[in-house]
């Protein structure tokens, strides 16, 4: 996961407050976003699947590869950096 935090090392850093939702299960952003410091879960309907505390963890990705709606929705536990 750092690997991907040093590729990413020239993007900026945005500060996210806790609660925000960065993507909704079934839409279509055509955003990835790499955690840098904070906790974002990940839910299934209303249901916890994981929660991604490590720094280069991705959300987004599968959805903008295979250009298909977001299979979960992610939401941030507390203030990150991403």
């Amino acid at each position: 996961m750092r690997a991907i935090l040093n590729h990413c090392k020239d993007i900026p850093v945005s500060e996210i407050p806790d609660g925000t939702l960065l993507l909704a299960e079934g839409q279509k952003t055509g955003r990835v976003y790499v955690l840098a410091q904070g906790r974002i879960e990940v839910l299934k309907g209303d249901t916890q699947i994981t929660v991604l505390d490590e720094p280069g963890s991705l959300v987004g990705e599968m959805s903008l590869l295979l250009d298909i709606p977001h299979t979960a929705t992610a939401r941030t536990l507390g203030p990150c950096r991403i």
